[in-house]
């Protein structure tokens, strides 16, 4: 009878570690994949305030909480040349916890040659699993006055 009342204790105390266990990974899960929403709709914003940069050079706009992929983006555009391009993505909110904020930020200056664009700017990381294609891209070249790092995974051609 002690016995059994011992192996059932250390049963109950097996099953509340695993459960315990299992719930910070699946907390741990979550939490990653918000994070990475929220530094994917901050690129969006970015790329979304890039492409009103190269259509008109002299706007500073910027967005407020613009809606994109469940979640939203702030951008702001400072009045600097080149401007400072900063985006802010915000995931979708869970109750009590609100949403996963992520920032990016860019200066660049673009230089239109013979109907083509290039994009400059100090340091440049194109990140595993991006994607890079200048030939339909419409992307001329692509330099910079710092560095240049092309992450392993990554995929540039054109």
């Amino acid at each position: 009878m002690i016995l059994s009342l011992i192996t059932l204790a250390i049963l109950s105390i097996l099953s509340v570690t695993v459960y315990q266990m299992a719930r910070a990974l699946v907390r741990e899960s979550v939490y990653q994949l918000r994070q990475v929403q929220a530094q994917a709709i901050a690129e969006a914003g970015l790329e979304d305030a890039l492409q009103h940069l190269r259509q008109n050079d002299g706007w500073r706009a910027g967005f407020r909480h613009k809606a994109f992929a469940g979640g939203s983006y702030t951008v702001t555009v400072s009045g600097e040349d080149p401007p400072l391009v900063t985006a802010t993505g915000y995931s979708k909110p869970l109750f009590l916890i609100g949403p996963a904020v992520k920032t990016v930020r860019v200066r660049s200056r673009f230089i239109r040659s013979d109907e083509r664009l290039a994009i400059r700017s100090d340091d440049i990381t194109i990140r595993a699993g991006a994607l890079v294609n200048s030939a339909t891209s419409g992307l001329a070249d692509l330099w910079s006055n710092g560095s240049l790092s092309i992450q392993q995974g990554a995929n540039v051609w054109g």
